[in-house]
Parts: structure tokens; C-alpha cells; sequence
């Protein structure tokens, strides 16, 4: 957070993450195999699978900040925007930009301790869920996040810094139909996907007031 000699308080910051986990997906299928020996056959059934997730993250933020309560509570509206990428064993792959918008809350509990909140909304430009590719395209999601931490001036110029930040991104539903003949038998497939993302991010630093 920097003044110039027009505006106070203006607030400017970027961060870039490296992230390591597990993304879940779950679904249904089904199936119907005919031939022209065979009376059609139907079967249907659910599933769920894992694997690892590599991510990259890059986010800007601006804004301005607002004093309230005899200097203790600090608002800061923001317009944010960054770019996301990741993939199985990946950091690269599947990249999406997004844009939105951030509420920072800042409140002094003492002269030393400060509690900070943060809500945000981010609408990606194109989102899918790492496994079916091209047929899971889902065109533009939100993601939300919340985040809590603390701030605690050690000296005049040194802090210690910690928290933590939630985020959910649904990717949504997807369909898809396939059909593939073996010998006689003639087969069709369809599956129906659900995915979504939930993250939690914990901080723990030291700052240098500049």
C-alpha cells in the first residue's frame, strides 16, 4: 500500500504459488451392447478416481483503500486478474486466465495486531477437470474464495504473518456419448461427469515494512 500526491492509500500486490494435490473425480455410466446373436444387454454403474494435480499460480491485484473507526478498520476494494495452470504431473498444462474483483477488511485489534479478511470472486474464461480433455470443455466458471490471517508487528519495521485462504471452483457437468462395434456386437457408451475443486492454502511469513 503506497500515497501519491493525489491519492492515499492505494494498494497494489502479486503472488505466484506452486501447488502439489489430489483432484477427485466421480461419475455415472452407461452401456448397451447388442449383436446379432444376443438379446441387447444394459449396464450402468458409478465410479471414482484420483490422481495427483500440479498448479500453477499468478495473480495481480489494485485498489484503494478506505480509513474508518478512527484509523482501525481499513476496507480495500480490488479489480484482480491472473492466470492458472496445471495438470496430472504437469505445472503447464491446460493454462486459463481469469478476472474479478476483492474485498480486503483489515481491522486493528491493538496497536500491534492486525486481523485481516478477504473475499473474492474470480470469473475464469474457460475452465475443464484435468482428465477427459476436449470433452469436458465448460466454458466460463467462478471461482470464490474467503481467507482469514493475522498480522503482528514484531518491531517498527518487522511482522509476522499467517493464515489461510479457501477456494471452490465447479467445474459443472459434462456428457458424453460413444458408440464402437466389435465383431458382431455393436456397443454404446455414456457417461455423465461431475467436478469441482475445493483448495486450502496455509501462509506463514515474515514481512518487511519498507
Amino acid at each position: 500500500m503506497f500515497d501519491t500526491s493525489i491519492l492515499k492509500h492505494l494498494y497494489a500486490a502479486a503472488s505466484f504459488t506452486l501447488d502439489d494435490g489430489t483432484i477427485e473425480a466421480s461419475g455415472k455410466y452407461g452401456s448397451r451392447t447388442s449383436g446379432s446373436d444376443y438379446a441387447p444387454r444394459h449396464r450402468s454403474g458409478r465410479y471414482n478416481f484420483g490422481a495427483n494435480r500440479s498448479n500453477i499460480n499468478v495473480t495481480g491485484e489494485i485498489g484503494k483503500g478506505f480509513l474508518l473507526l478512527n484509523d482501525q478498520l481499513l476496507i480495500t476494494p480490488t479489480i484482480q486478474g491472473g492466470y492458472r495452470a496445471g495438470a496430472e504431473d504437469s505445472f503447464t498444462a491446460y493454462g486459463k486466465g481469469y478476472v474479478g474483483m476483492a474485498l480486503h477488511i483489515d481491522y486493528a485489534i491493538t496497536s500491534r495486531l492486525v486481523i485481516r479478511g478477504r473475499a473474492g470472486w474470480a470469473q475464469y474464461l474457460e475452465v475443464h477437470d484435468y482428465y477427459h480433455n476436449q470433452n469436458f470443455k465448460q466454458g466460463s466458471r467462478s471461482e470464490w474464495s474467503g481467507d482469514i490471517a493475522l498480522d503482528y508487528r514484531m518491531t517498527d519495521r518487522l511482522h509476522l504473518t499467517g493464515g489461510v485462504r479457501y477456494t471452490y471452483l465447479n467445474y459443472g457437468r459434462t456428457r458424453l456419448n460413444y458408440d464402437y462395434n466389435i465383431y458382431s456386437f455393436h456397443n454404446s457408451v455414456s457417461s455423465n461427469d461431475l467436478s469441482w475443486r475445493n483448495g486450502v492454502q496455509l501462509r506463514l511469513g515474515v514481512a518487511y515494512q519498507l
